[in-house]
Formats: structure tokens, sequence, C-alpha cells
């Protein structure tokens, strides 16, 4: 079940319920109290299971963790990241040109 980072942003841009693995990077896309996605533990096979049948069983939760997840897929968008890293190494260039750390 595993995704690269832009599945998951494509599906949450698209509607689509996201379940995660419980990690520290992941956390922050699911979001606090898990309202963008569900995560579970990777370890725990039943865990996924509770996961995928809390989504199933509850449309109306699914429907708002969605369209929060889409909201947030909207304002991370690649285009912005890129220009901030962008920015970030071009400073971390120019202070390595000058002799700083």
């Amino acid at each position: 079940l595993w995704t690269p980072p832009f599945g998951v942003h494509d599906a949450m841009a698209r509607l689509r319920p996201v379940l995660l693995a419980n990690s520290p990077t992941l956390r922050e896309i699911a979001g606090d109290s898990n309202c963008r996605a569900l995560s579970y533990n990777p370890d725990d096979p039943k865990s996924l299971g509770t996961a995928l049948k809390s989504v199933l069983r509850n449309p109306s939760h699914t429907k708002a963790r969605s369209s929060a997840a889409q909201s947030w897929a909207a304002s991370h968008l690649w285009g912005d990241s890129r220009a901030t890293l962008e920015a970030a190494l071009e400073i971390a260039r120019h202070h390595h040109s000058q002799g700083q750390s």
C-alpha cells in the first residue's frame, strides 16, 4: 500500500480518502487528530483494517477529512515548495561563497 508522496498529494487534491502509516513525516500530512487523513500502525495489520473500516463506515467523516485534505493540498503546491527551496539554496550558496557557515 505504499505510494510516493506525490501520489498522496494527488489523492488529496482529488478528494480521495487517504490512509497513511503513522510515522513522524506522515503525521504532518495527516494533520492534527487525523483531520486530513487517517493513520495506522504499519506494524499492525488490524490497525490498517480498522482505518479502512472507518473510511467505509463513516462517509460523513471521510468526506470532511477529504475536503480538509483537498484544501491542504491546494496550499502545498510543488511550485511553491520548489521556489522556497531554490531561494534557500541560493542563500546557502551565497553564504558558502562568502566563507560564512
